[in-house]
């Protein structure tokens, strides 16, 4: 059984939801306050979002064939690199973001 566009765009908001509560316990539990934590999960959204309905179909093609997670890490890690540059060589690496969301 195929998934129909939206019930794969609900599936992917609905990790999102999931994701994004981690990250933001995750933010405050390494001194981040409330105030930037959130502009760093909007950031994250927008980013998250846009790469899984913006772009052309073959683009999308590809990026449905990744882990929504993995989105999710790359899409926070830009938005933590923005907010917080010295972040992207401790809680705000990839593999840090990574383990957040475990």
């Amino acid at each position: 059984m195929s998934l129909t566009a939206g019930e794969t765009r609900d599936s992917y908001m609905l990790h999102f939801g999931l994701f994004a509560k981690k990250l933001e316990g995750y933010l405050l539990d390494n001194g981040i306050s409330c105030h930037e934590a959130d502009l760093i999960i909007e950031e994250t959204s927008a980013a998250y979002i846009a790469r899984f309905i913006g772009g052309s179909p073959g683009f999308m093609r590809f990026l449905r064939r990744r882990q929504p997670a993995s989105v999710f890490v790359d899409s926070a890690r830009e938005a933590v690199k923005r907010h917080i540059p010295e972040a992207q060589n401790t809680f705000g690496s990839r593999q840090n973001l990574s383990s957040c969301l475990r």
